[in-house]
């Protein structure tokens, strides 16, 4: 579904500058947000759940309205296609042409497009994609490292290992380590500041 698509591809951050014209906007949600977040009213969970989905919609779209940015390529048949196709087989070794040929579109058409509304051309998509798939997987398990370099569609570990440095700063290993540790010390601060 649409839904699932964009929980995907939503970006864990977004940054949205203050002279943004869907600022005002999102400042009035999130300051309501705040109220209802602390609400001991029935229905404070529903307006909060509203709001945020709200937000979203509101942080994805471009100034110019949903003609372009996420939103629209999520609108966009082809381009939704696209995007299914890759997430739903990150391993395999896509090619502009064998991706416009599966999502019935001509090779520049589907490029063109798909940079025009997602804002990055489809390879460089799917690379990046790759990556949050592995940032999510040394967080969240103990699969070794060639593991998921397989899973994701690298040929070795090395050729993972050092697109994954150029994207996130370090090795795999060393981002687990560096994330595990700081989901510790996340785990133990409230416990910490009990005992003070």
């Amino acid at each position: 579904s649409q839904r699932d698509l964009l929980e995907q591809v939503a970006p864990p951050e977004l940054h949205i500058r203050a002279d943004a014209q869907a600022a005002p906007a999102l400042r009035a949600l999130l300051d309501l947000y705040g109220k209802e977040a602390g609400a001991p009213d029935a229905g404070a969970r529903l307006v909060t759940d509203g709001l945020a989905r709200i937000a979203l919609v509101q942080a994805l779209r471009e100034p110019v309205g949903a003609q372009h940015g996420w939103l629209a390529a999520l609108a966009d048949p082809k381009i939704s296609a696209a995007l299914r196709l890759l997430h739903g087989a990150p391993e395999r070794r896509w090619s502009v042409e064998a991706l416009a040929q599966e999502a019935a579109m001509s090779r520049s058409a589907l490029a063109l497009r798909f940079r025009q509304l997602v804002g990055m051309a489809p390879l460089q998509y799917l690379q990046a994609w790759r990556m949050r798939l592995a940032r999510k997987a040394l967080q969240e398990e103990d699969t070794p490292v060639a593991t998921i370099a397989w899973r994701l569609g690298y040929a070795s570990e090395s050729a993972f290992s050092a697109a994954f440095k150029r994207s996130s700063g370090c090795a795999p290993g060393l981002y687990r380590q560096k994330k595990r540790a700081d989901d510790a010390a996340r785990f133990h601060q409230p416990d910490d500041l009990l005992t003070r």
